[in-house]
């Protein structure tokens, strides 16, 4: 069984989004949140685990004119009792991954990285980075192949646009489990991109096409975003998640 889009053969790997499975589970305790208010920033992007695909995105943020009107976070430095170190560039996978200018970039930069030991995953979506910005940048744990974790299942939940910093194919796999991807108003070619860095810089392009028309966006597109809020809390989703398992009897 695996959680990876790429590694599932149909025969003997069977595909099964655990993750996904195991926050509809946990989010059916929590209150809906409405789609239809307005909210105070445009773009939400939060970068716990220091790795290279989301280091190169903490990097695009800072340089958009919307900065100030987002919420964007890279590592956990901004958290008050967290246990930093200086996040060493010259390591792998950092030098192996990204391209010495982009290195030399970080370089100028006071980066840290959360100490391992300290380590708590929150899966809960009603930080304001979800529930009060129009869209998210979905930066998941992986970018180099597709899987989806409770950072593609928060803005689901929270009732947002996404772009997803994943592995290739990974908009057309949401597509796959039924989820909306909004493809109207955002052009999913970057999904096909091998290279994650050049993926990332066509998100940004799209991104910055679309930013000035974000809020209108939003809630011309509210009746899409509210049905993937219901639909991911579905037994409907949970029992299409779990497709691949009951057909094969691993799980009744």
């Amino acid at each position: 069984i695996t959680s990876n889009l790429t590694e599932a053969n149909g025969t003997d790997v069977v595909y099964f989004p655990s993750w996904l499975y195991g926050c509809i589970l946990h989010y059916s305790k929590f209150n809906k949140v409405d789609a239809t208010k307005k909210r105070d920033y445009k773009v939400s992007c939060l970068n716990r685990n220091c790795s290279p695909h989301k280091l190169y995105t903490y990097l695009q943020l800072l340089k958009r004119d919307h900065l100030n009107q987002s919420m964007v976070s890279f590592s956990n430095a901004f958290c008050i009792n967290a246990k930093l170190t200086p996040l060493d560039l010259t390591s792998s996978p950092f030098v192996n991954e990204l391209p010495k200018a982009v290195l030399e970039e970080a370089g100028s930069l006071s980066l840290y990285r959360e100490i391992e030991s300290t380590w708590d995953n929150d899966h809960n979506f009603l930080h304001p980075a979800f529930t009060d910005c129009y869209l998210n940048i979905t930066t998941e744990t992986r970018a180099k192949y597709s899987l989806f974790t409770e950072k593609t299942a928060k803005p689901l939940a929270a009732g947002q646009l996404f772009l997803q910093v994943n592995g290739p194919d990974s908009i057309k796999g949401l597509k796959s489990l039924g989820i909306e991807t909004f493809d109207s108003v955002l052009d999913s070619e970057y999904d096909t991109e091998t290279d994650y860095i050049s993926r990332i810089d066509k998100i940004f392009l799209l991104l910055d096409s679309i930013v000035p028309d974000l809020e209108e966006m939003y809630h011309s597109n509210t009746s899409a975003i509210q049905y993937n809020q219901d639909y991911f809390l579905s037994d409907a989703f949970r029992l299409r998640l779990a497709k691949n398992l009951r057909d094969r009897d691993l799980i009744v």
